[in-house]
């Protein structure tokens, strides 16, 4: 891991890219990020001179991303080692454009070989067509832990130690994805689950309340297979990095009291032998 760490892009290019690659559309990007179209492109360049290659193509009013930003995009997983491989693997090859989608999918196909689950997912979904689906797309990646409703889904959530992501559909009976979201927010054993709505519906003022209520993410179907994996990608990083932050601030916070301690017991014994001599 020591030599890949000269490979690591700009942790900063690498959100502003995820963001840009799930858009598709830099003014989209900047108000998702809070940031001016600008911040947007200067940082989406300076990813690019670190790779020495272009991830975004422009046709028209039409903006894609070329196959370096595809492969950017689709196969880095949450890990740090594995972004620096695969900057690595771009970096190395400057021809990294006329790789074929083929390339791509074989590169998927050998990361889902490992064999190593990336996370825990929670699915929830009252068609059975759906959980088959993108039970499908993902287990090779994660543990897939599926539900049709939204009391199922719920006493999942509490009781499954280790969720790392939820998927939710948004229209379901009884119980629909709103209100279940709304649940798992205002339950401390869940509310750190990030959560990703699954929806038909081609709605703002939907997706808004969606993210008023806490959801991380919203994501249309029919779903691309490539930008779904990344975003769940992300979201699953972002936990486990929230994780490891908290378990850090947690130890060096007992360090820092066993500290204090063991310096008030030493001014304590230097007090005691004043007072003896």
């Amino acid at each position: 891991m020591g030599n890949l760490r000269r490979a690591l892009p700009p942790l900063t290019s690498l959100v502003v890219f995820e963001a840009a690659a799930r858009q598709l559309n830099f003014t989209k990007t900047s108000q998702e990020l809070l940031v001016t179209r600008e911040a947007v492109s200067r940082q989406i360049r300076l990813l690019e001179d670190f790779l020495g290659t272009t991830l975004f193509e422009r046709s028209g009013k039409a903006l894609s991303l070329t196959a370096a930003g595809e492969l950017f995009v689709s196969t880095v997983s949450p890990s740090i080692e594995s972004i620096a491989r695969v900057t690595q693997k771009i970096v190395q090859n400057p021809d990294i454009n006329d790789v074929s989608e083929e390339a791509v999918t074989q590169t998927e196909s050998r990361e889902a070989a490992s064999g190593e689950k990336q996370g825990k997912i929670l699915l929830v979904d009252d068609e059975p067509m759906n959980i088959t689906m993108m039970t499908e797309l993902l287990q090779d990646e994660y543990e897939i832990i599926a539900e049709t409703n939204g009391r199922y889904a719920l006493k999942a959530a509490q009781e499954t130690p280790d969720i790392d992501l939820i998927l939710l559909d948004v229209q379901m009976p009884g119980m629909n994805g709103h209100e279940v979201c709304r649940e798992l927010k205002g339950n401390f054993l869940t509310e750190n689950i990030p959560v990703i709505f699954l929806t038909v519906l081609d709605d703002q003022e939907e997706e808004a309340t969606g993210l008023e209520l806490g959801a991380a993410d919203y994501v249309a179907r029919p779903v691309k297979p490539a930008i779904l994996r990344a975003r769940i990608r992300t979201h699953v990083a972002l936990k486990k990095n929230r994780e490891a932050l908290e378990q850090m601030v947690s130890e060096r916070s007992d360090n820092l009291r066993h500290a204090r301690a063991t310096i008030q017991d030493v001014i304590g014994s230097l007090q005691n032998l004043d007072l003896e001599g």
